[in-house]
């Protein structure tokens, strides 16, 4: 028999897209699914559009609430959980057909807690998918937190909750922090450490939808300080783990984040207190183990961004 997953969707805003990204779901090559639609208040036609698909599709579990951004619903949908396993998907993404049977044989074939594929960019409704013949590779959670460090498509395939399969166990004491966006980037390393085993392949059976109207695409707007919570919450975790070493690499980021931020900005009262927490962030790199020629050249680029070319 086939053991059951759960699929959780977040869903706002979204009705030019929700039909493709759950058909998407529904027409997967692995059928034993609960599929969680949960409506954040969306003040579109998004919520009739779930409730329709429940009435055609009896997989599909409905949940309507006040809007509290995407943590809040994924949380909601694992409180209401009862699969063995656990994915994500973006409600404006849509995934292959084999997309959970692959990672489903993947984790159970290597008696992982985590399986993960890699993704493919998409602007409409042609992805180009692949499943690679290559091998996959096994590691234990503390390594994988290294490739969130990585830059491009591995770090990104490494940060996001939607490019895996998790056994619920995973989340039985984890829920993402609310309030916030980026909260991947905040809850990765928790997730990756509750892990002892991880299986990561370069399969593409995700199609990430590049919309031009999501925050990372669109102008500086206060909602992208939110990264600035994010580290500062992930680093919490990495103090308590006496994990040093990433203490360092986020504060580096943060440090550059807040410059650019306050390049962004037209208020002078949110450059002038950026300008204040990358001083502070920049005591530390210096007080770290960096070589002397590249704290100069984080000197540098703390006196105009246009040396970040050094960096």
């Amino acid at each position: 028999m086939q053991e059951l997953i759960s699929v959780i969707i977040p869903v706002y805003k979204v009705g030019e897209y929700l039909e493709r990204c759950v058909d998407s779901v529904i027409n997967q090559t692995y059928t034993n699914l609960e599929i969680i639609l949960v409506d954040d208040g969306s003040p579109d036609n998004c919520g009739k559009i779930c409730d329709e698909y429940a009435e055609k599709d009896n997989r599909i579990k409905v949940i309507h609430k006040e809007n509290g951004g995407a943590a809040s619903s994924r949380n909601k949908g694992l409180d209401i959980s009862t699969g063995r396993y656990i994915c994500f998907v973006d409600s404006d993404d849509y995934v292959e057909k084999g997309f959970i049977e692959r990672l489903y044989t993947l984790v159970t074939e290597n008696d992982a807690d985590i399986a993960q594929c890699s993704y493919c960019e998409t602007t409409g409704d042609s992805a180009g998918f692949v499943y690679s013949d290559g091998g996959v590779s096994i590691l234990c959670g503390e390594e994988m937190i290294n490739d969130l460090y990585c830059d491009g498509e591995r770090h990104i395939a490494t940060v996001v909750l939607w490019t895996k399969i998790y056994k619920r166990e995973i989340f039985n004491q984890l829920r993402l922090p609310e309030g916030i966006m980026y909260e991947d980037e905040a809850i990765m390393p928790k997730i990756l450490c509750s892990a002892k085993k991880i299986v990561v392949s370069q399969d593409r059976p995700y199609a990430y939808f590049m919309s031009e109207n999501s925050v990372m695409r669109t102008p500086f707007s206060v909602k992208k300080l939110d990264y600035i919570t994010a580290l500062e919450y992930r680093m919490k975790f990495y103090r308590e783990k006496k994990m040093d070493v990433y203490i360092d690499d986020d504060m580096r980021r943060l440090m550059l984040k807040c410059i650019v931020y306050s390049q962004e900005t037209d208020s002078r009262k949110l450059k002038k207190e950026l300008l204040k927490q990358s001083h502070k962030y920049f005591r530390y790199v210096i007080k770290s183990d960096m070589s002397l020629k590249r704290k100069i050249r984080y000197m540098l680029y703390r006196i105009h961004p246009v040396f970040i070319k050094l960096i």
